[in-house]
């Protein structure tokens, strides 16, 4: 098991744990960290308060939930959403509304 740093917060979703970078609140997250080129990022692998920033990103164009989600997946750099990573964008995307 890996020792967390003091600094470091850590919340805890239904999916896991997730450590975040000494000196960062997720609170006031406000940033969707792209994956590296030439590599894909799983939702489900990604906390909660980042995918809020990525819906924000698209729901302020205007778009639809299709298109969000589309945009979402494609932020992301998958072919498709499987029904958990889908699911995660939807709680996402309905936080991001409030």
């Amino acid at each position: 098991m890996a020792v967390v740093p003091v600094t470091s917060a850590v919340t805890t979703e239904e999916i896991g744990r997730f450590v975040w970078p000494a000196g960062i609140d997720p609170a006031s997250c406000d940033t969707f960290r792209d994956p590296p080129p030439g590599r894909a990022c799983d939702p489900a692998e990604i906390p909660l308060q980042e995918l809020v920033v990525l819906a924000r990103r698209y729901l302020g164009q205007g778009s639809t939930e299709d298109a969000v989600l589309i945009a979402m997946r494609d932020a992301c750099r998958l072919q498709r959403l499987r029904e958990t990573s889908r699911n995660r964008c939807l709680e996402a995307l309905a936080l991001a509304r409030n």
